[in-house]
């Protein structure tokens, strides 16, 4: 997600846990940010990780199309939770169908 403000969190101090990156960082003139969902509805982000969870365990394709990082450019190009919501919503209503469709032409 870019930078939605709902999403993030000013990290004013450095926590006991912090990774060593972040402690090697942390006296520089960088602010830093945690992602904090805690305004966003659970069901939501429950339904964004269903999908990604899937589309891992399914092996989908658009999972192949990265960018020069790795990074799928599916993901890249979603800039809100409710974009990623629609796309995961899109992509489970699909593939629902998918499964009705092959389970009534093995009942016929």
């Amino acid at each position: 997600m870019l930078r939605q403000e709902e999403c993030l969190r000013q990290i004013t101090d450095i926590p006991s846990d912090a990774p060593q990156w972040l402690v090697r960082q942390w006296n520089t003139d960088a602010v830093f940010h945690e992602f904090f969902p805690y305004d966003i509805p659970h069901d939501k982000i429950n339904h964004i990780r269903d999908w990604i969870k899937g589309a891992m365990v399914n092996e989908a394709d658009w999972l192949k199309n990265t960018d020069e990082k790795g990074r799928p450019r599916k993901l890249l190009k979603l800039a809100t939770i409710e974009q990623a919501y629609a796309e995961a919503d899109k992509a489970m209503k699909l593939q629902a169908e998918t499964l009705r469709n092959k389970l009534g032409s093995r009942l016929n």
